[in-house]
């Protein structure tokens, strides 16, 4: 390769690299309140929720794309950082994510925790429990998403962890060798009172008890102009430009916010291999091949 077009190359990679170090969808992730474009009243209903004296278990409903679990943090964050009788600074939230994949017993183990007996060559075993997510979501929320994905028994074990706030673990065996603050905890188990936010495709698969804990918060689907400012936001954020006929383009085919995100993104590396910070219509067109 002649010197000439490798320091081309070069400096063209760079720019790629020094641009879209951090992909957009990062840089415009929502952080605060005010970031948030479209679901003022999903927002509120949440907000709603989590300021009770005991905040009210939710179930995220609306279609994909659209930021929900981003703002169900803000708005644990808002009321955390505000003072509330159930949460508190050491609060965390913890997210889950259970896949079809999964078999039933890992979740269990992952969710609510295990007992661990080592197979080491020493004489004794002694069992060990370990926490699940629900333990360190302990004052905090815990996000399942796509909680569907469990099935009903093991949704039937969370809503009645969460009605007890505790997780009891059964003891693989009979030892006398257990610790004592082992023993307290295989009798009195793992504190689990927390926050439950949940996202299912269909909440009418869902068994009742966990519908009758929940309250239903809907997110809309964004407009058409909401999806336009989201991209444009995104491209600010972004420090690139956009040629004024690309926003009524990327208004036309993004189904979602986070569809024009990814949508900027394939497109700003289409402009920084041409050495342009400006989004131009053929870049799309690049895409939609």
């Amino acid at each position: 390769m002649p010197e000439n077009i490798k320091i081309k190359c070069e400096k063209r990679q760079q720019l790629i690299q020094d641009r879209l170090i951090e992909p957009l969808e990062e840089k415009t992730r929502i952080k605060t309140l005010d970031d948030i474009i479209g679901q003022e009243e999903a927002t509120e209903r949440i907000l709603y929720d989590l300021r009770l004296n005991r905040p009210k278990n939710i179930a995220l409903l609306g279609p994909d794309g659209i930021e929900k679990k981003d703002i169900l943090r803000v708005c644990f964050k808002e009321i955390q950082n505000k003072g509330n009788n159930f949460f508190n600074s050491q609060s965390k939230f913890v997210e889950y994510y259970p896949k079809k994949s999964h078999t039933e017993d890992f979740i269990n183990d992952t969710l609510f925790g295990s007992v661990y007996v080592p197979d080491g060559s020493g004489i004794f075993k002694i069992p060990r429990p370990k926490m699940g997510a629900v333990t360190f979501a302990n004052k905090g929320i815990i996000y399942v998403d796509n909680i569907d994905f469990m099935g009903n028994k093991l949704i039937k074990k969370l809503v009645d962890v969460a009605k007890e706030k505790k997780v009891l673990l059964k003891k693989p065996f009979e030892t006398r060798m257990i610790p004592e603050h082992m023993e307290y905890v295989f009798k009195y188990g793992f504190p689990a009172d927390f926050c439950l936010a949940v996202t299912v495709n269909d909440y009418k698969v869902l068994p009742h008890d966990l519908l009758d804990m929940c309250d239903l918060v809907y997110f809309k689907e964004q407009s058409r102009d909401e999806i336009i400012e989201i991209f444009k936001n995104t491209a600010k954020k972004g420090l690139f430009d956009i040629q004024q006929n690309v926003y009524s383009i990327v208004g036309d085919i993004a189904k979602s916010g986070n569809d024009a995100i990814n949508i900027l993104q394939h497109a700003a590396i289409h402009a920084l291999k041409d050495e342009r910070k400006i989004i131009i219509e053929e870049d799309l067109e690049n895409i939609l091949k």
